[in-house]
């Protein structure tokens, strides 16, 4: 009876490390390009206005803090619709891309162009991604104005 409880416990454990193991995700090794890719696309979106490619790109809790207010998704995209893509150019400089095994990372300074002659607007941003069952998902930003002393 020893020797079968110390089988059975054998199998139960190498069955757990085998389904373990086969659930672990795929290495993040190629995430600091399709996050790339998605940091191009949002400010592609930006600029053309493209309300529906914001849809795609924006996790579903999705909000940016922007000098400590709180805007939404749903409020973000309805902002961009109402003003029908407000920029004439987005740069981002400075970027710093950190991977951190389900989450990653985005840093770097933003210099936004306006339509209607505002004065041009740098931003400090972050950038957080998160590792969902379907990839990569754009889940909070964080924005603040640089002030020129």
């Amino acid at each position: 009876m020893k020797y079968f409880s110390l089988s059975l416990l054998l199998v139960t454990l190498l069955t757990s490390a085998t389904v373990s193991q086969a659930q672990t995700p795929a290495t993040n090794s190629d995430a600091p390009q399709a996050i790339t890719q998605m940091e191009n696309s949002f400010n592609e979106a930006m600029l053309k206005g493209d309300a529906a490619a914001l849809e795609k790109l924006l996790a579903t809790e999705w909000f940016v803090n922007l000098d400590s207010t709180l805007i939404t998704k749903l409020q973000y995209i309805d902002w961009l619709k109402s003003n029908g893509g407000p920029y004439t150019s987005i740069k981002d400089s400075d970027v710093n891309v950190n991977v951190h095994d389900n989450a990653i990372v985005v840093t770097g300074v933003s210099t936004r162009e306006l339509k209607n002659g505002q004065p041009t607007t740098n931003l400090r941003f972050t950038r957080i991604y998160a590792k969902s069952p379907a990839g990569w998902q754009f889940v909070a930003m964080h924005f603040a104005r640089i002030i020129q002393k």
